[in-house]
């Protein structure tokens, strides 16, 4: 939820910024706007890594608190369970399966980034 409220607002952002640049076109005076988009990208880059990062923290906890249940009771089963759901959600979604979910969050805030510098590029080169 966190990650979806800080890229709406990065998005939002963004957004405004290149709905700016498309009405008035890269100049040298919207250099501080191509500049936010690079910023923009770059921090919303390092803030969805950071609560990935803290993603896996609870995913951790989560691991650990499986690994006490087996050892109250180890006819539980988890593992059966956790892996016959795995193999039906592979086949169902063969592509997308191992695209880690933080690298599509990741590219959304690095498009910002590269769009931002491109036109600081146009911008700097006075087209």
């Amino acid at each position: 939820d966190q990650r979806t409220a800080f890229s709406n607002i990065v998005l939002l952002i963004a957004s405004a910024v290149f709905g700016f640049l498309t009405q008035y076109g890269p100049s040298r005076n919207s250099l501080p706007l191509t500049i936010l988009l690079i910023v923009l990208g770059i921090f919303g880059g390092i803030a969805s890594e950071k609560l990935y990062e803290r993603s896996k923290l609870h995913m951790e906890l989560a691991w650990a608190w499986r690994r006490r249940l087996y050892e109250l009771h180890p006819d539980i089963q988890l593992d059966r369970l956790k892996g016959e759901a795995e193999e039906i959600h592979r086949k169902r979604f063969r592509r997308l399966f191992g695209l880690p979910l933080h690298r599509v969050w990741l590219a959304l805030d690095l498009g910002i980034a590269l769009a931002g510098i491109i036109l600081t590029v146009i911008a700097v080169s006075g087209r």
